[in-house]
C-alpha cells in the first residue's frame, strides 16, 4: 500500500500544470522589449534636448555676431561723424557690412540708424548724437 501511495504521489507531481520552457522564454523576451523601449525613449529624450541646446547656442552665437557688427559700424560712423562731419549710408568692415539710414539731422544734432544681416540675423541700433568740436553721443537704442 505504501508503494501505491508513493507512486500515486510521484504520479500527481509529473501532472500538476508547471510552467513551460515557452511560457518562460515569453516573459523574458517581454521584459527585455520594455528594457529596450524605455532606453530608446530616454535616449531620444537625450537628443532632442542636446540638439535644441546647440541650436539655442549658435542662434545667440550668431545673434552676438551681429550686435558686434553693428556696434562697430556705429563706432565707426560716429569717428566719420566727428572727422568729416558726414555718415556715409553703408560701411564695410572685413566681419560684414552695415547700412546706414539718416533718420534727422537738425544743424550739429544727428538721428541715425545702423543696421546689419548676418546669417538670417538683423540686429539694428538708433543712435541720436550732437557735433560740436567733439562728437556727444544723446542715446544709443539697441533693437
Amino acid at each position: 500500500m505504501a508503494a501505491l501511495a508513493s507512486l500515486y504521489r510521484i504520479c500527481r507531481n509529473e501532472i500538476r500544470p508547471m510552467k513551460s520552457i515557452d511560457e518562460k522564454g515569453y516573459i523574458a523576451v517581454t521584459l527585455i522589449l520594455i528594457v529596450i523601449s524605455v532606453v530608446f525613449v530616454i535616449g531620444t529624450s537625450v537628443s532632442v534636448l542636446s540638439i535644441n541646446d546647440i541650436q539655442m547656442s549658435l542662434a545667440n552665437k550668431n545673434g552676438l555676431d551681429a550686435l558686434n557688427i553693428v556696434e562697430g559700424c556705429v563706432e565707426n560712423s560716429l569717428l566719420n561723424l566727428n572727422e568729416d562731419n558726414n555718415i556715409p549710408s553703408s560701411i564695410s568692415l572685413p566681419e560684414g557690412n552695415c547700412s546706414v539710414t539718416i533718420n534727422s539731422q537738425n544743424g550739429n544734432d544727428w538721428d541715425f540708424t545702423v543696421q546689419t544681416t548676418i546669417k538670417s540675423y538683423s540686429k539694428s541700433i538708433r543712435v541720436n548724437a550732437t557735433r560740436a568740436t567733439n562728437v556727444l553721443v544723446t542715446a544709443w537704442t539697441e533693437n
